[in-house]
């Protein structure tokens, strides 16, 4: 019997331009200690979509463990500039524990405004 590990690694897309913003339904996900090791998995490591906020100045990503046991995680942040040129940031691979968050912050000046954004994150658990 397989023990099912609940890792509700929470994100949700805000997007934010100016005095305009909208929302998106968050996600959550559960996956099985077992499946870690497929090659769907990319190896144990299994994609979690961040909360993401985006603005002229900055894109964050963020996922929130609300899982009971620790995961160790990886994200990154991209941000499309106004010039068509992406930035990105990374976070990790650190440990994530219960009820804790990890988040990523890519930054630009007001001369070259992001006009797009988004992240990804990957987690696993030992």
């Amino acid at each position: 019997m397989k023990k099912k590990l609940s890792a509700l690694l929470l994100g949700s897309a805000f997007l934010s331009f100016g005095s305009t913003a909208f929302a998106a339904e968050s996600a959550a996900l559960e996956f099985d200690a077992s499946d870690l090791s497929t090659e769907e998995t990319l190896g144990g490591w299994v994609y979690v979509a961040p909360w993401v906020q985006v603005s002229p100045l900055q894109v964050v990503a963020q996922i929130t463990n609300r899982s009971g046991v620790p995961v160790f995680c990886r994200g990154r942040a991209f941000g499309t500039l106004a010039n068509g040129f992406t930035l990105q940031s990374f976070v990790g691979p650190a440990w994530v524990p219960p009820g804790g968050y990890m988040y990523t912050t890519v930054y630009t000046n007001p001369a070259a405004p992001f006009v797009n954004g988004w992240g990804e994150f990957f987690c696993t658990v030992y």
